[in-house]
């Protein structure tokens, strides 16, 4: 099945920013806001192409295309773990650890200014 993901992928985990809780004073930290945003409309995205249909036979394998915007030097590792974390949130698969994924691979497909997207492909 082939899903796709339009818009930058964001680095999660360097997209933290750090708060203070106003009731009890503590610092906490929390994505930015533009990984939420890219998080939230990547979820809808793909409920809106899995609709509803059901992963069977894990483990399975999941292959990602990345499309970057910009020649600004970005990690595949990075956006895979955002992908995962949306393909997880989306419901498309019940979790990403190795019980139900056994294989990924990443690979960069070039820059597409005008359409930067992600291109999954899950092999069940």
């Amino acid at each position: 099945m082939k899903l796709i993901v339009s818009g930058d992928v964001p680095a999660l985990k360097n997209q933290k920013q750090i708060f203070v809780n106003k009731r009890t004073g503590k610092p906490f930290i929390t994505s930015s806001v533009r990984s939420k945003a890219w998080q939230a409309t990547a979820v809808d995205q793909l409920r809106d192409q899995f609709k509803g249909l059901k992963v069977s036979g894990y483990p399975i394998g999941i292959a990602m295309e990345f499309y970057y915007p910009t020649k600004r030097a970005k990690d595949l590792d990075n956006s895979v773990s955002a992908v995962l974390d949306a393909l997880v949130h989306a419901g498309v698969i019940e979790d990403d650890n190795i019980n139900f994924v056994d294989n990924i691979s990443a690979s960069f497909g070039g820059y597409d200014k005008e359409d930067p997207r992600c291109v999954i492909y899950l092999d069940d």
